[in-house]
């Protein structure tokens, strides 16, 4: 059998760092056994003669040479032995998928003072780099001048630098690796050494999944459901490990389990049914629960996935009586397989149950059917309550908890086959999609196109993509070879954050020989840089003739479940004559060439017809009603505008299904009455990412920490701006100029915009076209002048209680309704705002920490300002102040030291939205 398995998620890894004399003893990293062997890639710079002349050239990267014209320091080459110089050097076209890499240079110290020499590596934004550490802490001696050594560092695992970090390897998916010493230390050489864990083999999730709970979490207290966010909850504590696939939970067998609320996607009703997983374990007695759907009164009823005596098991309960054997009508069933997995290995364990068949319980170990089928037949009632679905716990008996470790648990409303159940074992399942529609136009004469691909992350973590692309030869479905011109807007790694979708800006050059109504096919490519897995889309470039068609709204739909929602296309004449176009709309049918899209109400699989004159040099819009007849979570439907005249495709729109529903919790804000969903991931200087820590405020705004409870990172809120332009509104400030992506999600239609700011920049944005309006506009959230209404409008706000002022520590604040006292009591902020009506008043303060707070303006619920005093004194003598802006009205702001009697104001014009970053404000 084969076996591909992804590497072990960063925080399970364990590596080893050895001193031995003067050098550092790179140990490669525990990795999962059955993960691919990697790739070793060497790159080389400088000459290994032991600093014999001549010298050899350094070649810093345009940054680094950039850098250090800005500290006005000389370049050091290789084996040069002269004073005051700063070596750089900078390996380039470093491969992706690097799973470790080794660094090592061969050192001597000068003379002038090399003592506070310090090697640097990867420089980020400005002067920051994602690691350093000075040379005689890297190699355990004083490094005076003839100090020598050779030092051998593992970049996964290095001694804490002067940011705090030990591992930078995901610093290295922008390509580079920049090497700064500083600067009375010569180089001989240096050797970067890369491990490169080729792409894991994954397949897409099957068909049909209507519950997915790969148990990746590093921590508590959610463990997330991510087809439908039918999420559940740590009870007493399991304890994330590794898992055969990623992550997974051990549970130990005395109270700790994972309880998912009642939710529809978890009955199966009379309906056939399959459940998946993969367990670990040595209890060989009594009954322990797996997975449980079950309630107790008036008799037991619904599903349950046990051991006893360690051998698979499955109970049936329809209710009525309470006695569970093979012959008793209306009550329950227990089925035995007779094969214990009990025996302290992994086990990929499968059920499937055809409820209408004698033989229709069949169960699978490792991918292989098992035992002898048993027969459903008797339980063919209704198996549906209102119970919670547990895991590793019995709904009654304290003695049946399951002591062990359970991975990838999923649920089927349907029978899976033989061959799927040997694929879900066998092959890892994809965690990562690309969304692209059928195909790309490229009007007519013009040379190149743009297209909007999607890089989805179904996983509940975030992730990092680098995504390639290739052209594909010319093939039955491509005419002519594919492009091999391809530019992203965005820069890489692409940052994706848990359970959402990133749209791309991409241009595509056309292809040599590429005619009219022809193809030229191409794939993208999307790798998880830290699993390896690589989701792939095939997809082509079509030439149009003179009528040229875009989907309306980029790539794609979401459709959520049991709802309908207009798509559109335009249609654009690019000849010099009136067109009348004979389109038909159709959706392809799935995989299975089952038909699963309704058009304007109509039956799934029926098409929609119509005429549409465009003149000539102009554009007209076609639409249609659309509806999946079934839920299916990472799966792509097709539409295509066909004209009927010629069977040429005029357009495409990717549908893809939605679950909708927001549940707050340390990640998600739920703004709007829960409609909109909000989440951030972030990434440092050094490459490590992470979920930034949602804080609700009020019923329309909340605020991110990234790195510490106590330091606001993000404020955002979202507007019910509908009644001025049929749109919602987002309007963020920030404190932090990392790179972080914003995602907010209407729960509702589906529709997700993403904000993404670069490292380094530090953003306050307001953008009233951010989602469409869906539903009538509530007359009440009409504002008084449109000239302020972004400073008034909200959904359904619900002023939410104020935190109890911070008591001063020091200094002579006196803390009011318009004063927030900061850092101990010492600074007093007070913020004036004037409307251009010339209305004017003074902000109402809120603390939020010792350090930061807020303002509202126009209503408690509506959080206009967010600032934040730093004590920046240790570096540069000076406290520091950083504020963010929702507002964009005239406002000024004064912070007063109140212990030198200092002050500093800021203020800000009418119509200007601004994020600041003050690291000089007031002296110490």
């Amino acid at each position: 059998m084969r076996i591909h398995l992804c590497p072990l998620p960063r925080w399970l890894v364990t590596a080893g760092l050895v001193l031995l004399g003067l050098a550092l003893v790179w140990a490669p990293s525990a990795r999962a056994s059955l993960c691919p062997d990697p790739e070793t890639v060497t790159f080389t710079a400088g000459t290994q003669d032991g600093f014999a002349l001549p010298t050899e050239p350094a070649m810093p990267s345009a940054e680094m040479t950039a850098f250090l014209a800005g500290i006005n320091r000389p370049l050091r080459n290789f084996d040069d032995a002269s004073p005051n110089r700063h070596f750089a050097h900078t390996f380039k076209g470093l491969p992706t998928g690097i799973c470790d890499a080794k660094l090592t240079l061969s050192l001597c110290a000068g003379p002038d003072n090399p003592t506070n020499d310090a090697l640097h590596l990867d420089l980020g934004t400005g002067t920051n780099f994602a690691w350093g550490q000075f040379l005689s802490t890297i190699t355990g001696q004083p490094w005076n001048n003839g100090d020598c050594a050779t030092v051998m560092l593992d970049l996964e695992m290095l001694v804490a630098g002067f940011q705090g970090n030990t591992n930078i390897l995901s610093a290295l998916a922008d390509g580079d690796l920049d090497i700064y010493i500083q600067d009375d230390t010569r180089v001989d050489y240096a050797r970067l050494e890369i491990q490169r864990c080729p792409p894991v083999a994954c397949l897409p999730p099957p068909p049909g999944m209507s519950a997915w709970f790969p148990l990746d979490e590093t921590t508590g207290p959610i463990a997330h459901e991510i087809t439908r966010h039918a999420d559940g909850t740590h009870v007493n504590g399991p304890t994330p490990v590794a898992g055969q696939v990623a992550g997974a939970l051990s549970f130990d067998g005395v109270d700790d389990h994972v309880s998912a609320l009642d939710h529809p996607a978890l009955n199966v009703g009379t309906g056939d049914f399959s459940v998946d997983f993969r367990i670990k374990t040595t209890q060989v007695s009594g009954v322990r629960s797996i997975l449980e759907k079950r309630e107790l009164a008036p008799a037991e009823k619904g599903w349950t996935v046990f051991l006893f005596n360690g051998q698979l098991a499955l109970q049936l309960a329809e209710g009525g009586s309470g006695f569970c054997d093979s012959s008793t009508s209306d009550g329950c069933t227990n089925y035995f397989s007779g094969i214990s997995v009990a025996d302290g290995e992994w086990h990929c364990v499968a059920i499937t149950v055809e409820r209408g068949s004698a033989t229709g319980i069949k169960w699978y170990v490792d991918g292989m059917p098992i035992g002898t089928p048993a027969n459903p037949l008797l339980r063919a009632g209704s198996l549906n309550n209102n119970a919670p679905l547990l895991i590793a716990s019995h709904f009654s008996n304290s003695n049946a908890f399951f002591a062990g470790e359970l991975d990838e648990i999923e649920l089927f409303q349907r029978v899976l086959t033989d061959g799927e159940v040997e694929d879900l074992c066998e092959t890892p399942k994809c965690k990562s999609r690309v969304v692209q529609n059928w195909d790309i136009h490229i009007c007519a004469n013009l040379p190149s196109t743009q297209a909007q691909p999607m890089i989805c992350n179904d996983s509940s973590e975030p992730k990092s993509y680098g995504v390639t692309f290739n052209g594909v030869p010319a093939d039955p479905d491509c005419s002519v070879n594919g492009p091999t011109g391809f530019t992203l807007a965005e820069a890489q790694p692409i940052l994706v954050p848990p359970g959402s979708c990133i749209s791309l800006n991409l241009t595509i050059v056309r292809p040599p020989g590429l005619g009219v109504h022809q193809t030229a096919c191409f794939e993208i490519h999307a790798e998880d840089l830290g699993t390896g897995q690589v989701a792939t889309k095939k997809t082509s470039i079509w030439n149009t003739g003179d009528i040229c068609g875009f989907p309306i709204g980029g790539t794609g739909s979401s459709i959520p479940i049991d709802s309908e929602i207009p798509v559109a296309f335009e249609l654009e004449n690019l000849g010099s004559t009136p067109r009348t176009v004979n389109w038909e709309l159709l959706a392809m049918p799935d995989g299975a060439g089952v038909p699963r899209v309704r058009l304007d109400g109509q039956a799934a699989g029926e098409s929609v017809l119509g005429q549409v004159t465009v003149p000539a040099g102009q554009s007209r819009e076609v639409a249609a009603d659309v509806a999946l007849t079934d839920f299916l979570p990472f799966t792509q439907q097709d539409l295509l505008l066909v004209d009927r005249d010629t069977s040429a495709v005029l357009a495409s729109s990717a549908l893809t299904s939605f679950a909708p529903g927001c549940t707050a919790d340390d990640t998600n804000l739920c703004l709007n009455g829960g409609r909109f969903r909000v989440n951030a991931v972030w990434r440092d200087f050094a490459g490590n990412t992470g979920q930034g820590q949602a804080v609700a405020l009020t019923s329309d705004t909340g605020y991110f920490w990234f790195f510490s409870p106590e330091n606001v990172e993000l404020v955002l809120k979202v507007l019910d701006g509908r009644p001025i332009n049929n749109q919602w509104w987002v309007f963020y400030g920030a404190l932090s100029s990392v790179e972080y992506t914003i995602t907010v999600t209407d729960t509702v239609t589906g529709a997700t915009k993403s904000y993404t700011n670069p490292s380094g920049n530090l953003a306050s944005v307001a953008d009233t076209s951010a989602l469409s309006g869906t539903e009538p506009s509530p007359a009440s959230a009409v504002a008084a002048g449109a000239a302020v209404a972004s400073e008034t409008l909200s959904a359904a706000r619900r002023p939410a209680a104020e935190p109890a002022p911070l008591t001063p520590r020091g200094g002579n604040c006196a803390a009011g309704p318009e004063v927030l006292c900061l850092q101990g009591g010492r600074f007093r902020v007070a913020v004036d705002w004037q409307i251009p009506s010339g209305a004017s008043g003074a902000g109402q303060a809120v603390p939020l920490t010792d350090d930061s707070g807020y303002f509202w303006f126009f209503n408690a619920a509506n959080v206009e300002l967010v600032l934040k005093v730093l004590d920046g004194t240790p570096l540069n003598g000076h406290w520091w102040v950083f504020y963010g802006a929702l507002s964009d009205v005239r406002y000024t702001i004064t912070v007063t030291d109140t212990m030198t009697g200092a002050s500093k104001t800021y203020v800000n014009p009418q119509g200007n939205l601004a994020s600041v970053a003050d690291t000089a404000a007031l002296p110490e």
